[in-house]
């Protein structure tokens, strides 16, 4: 709890805005081209799928370290997200 305090503070001391970037509407427009394009999906599908190799065989057949393992965990999660986000701007576009 006094992790996410502190963290606030910091913020607050470099003035860097914690809030998300997403509220903007050239954001939401882009999110819904975005999907529209087949390379911008070909390229979700790429990267989920380079990961999640990267994550069952390693680099040369040698398991990664921990703190990599959770990175590309985290990539892979990233990716997941902007993919989900992207379809569902471009779905609410669509119903509009």
């Amino acid at each position: 709890m006094w992790k996410v305090y502190l963290v606030r503070l910091l913020l607050k001391l470099i003035d860097i805005d914690d809030k998300p970037v997403e509220d903007g509407k050239s954001v939401k427009r882009w999110l819904a081209d975005s999907w529209q394009d087949t390379g911008f999906q070909e390229y979700i599908r790429y990267r989920d799928t380079m990961i999640k190799e990267s994550l069952a065989n390693g680099v040369g057949l040698k398991h990664p370290p921990h703190y990599d393992y959770a990175i590309m965990l985290g990539q892979r999660i990233e990716t997941q997200r902007l993919k989900v986000r992207s379809e569902a701007m471009f779905n609410k576009s669509q119903k509009k």
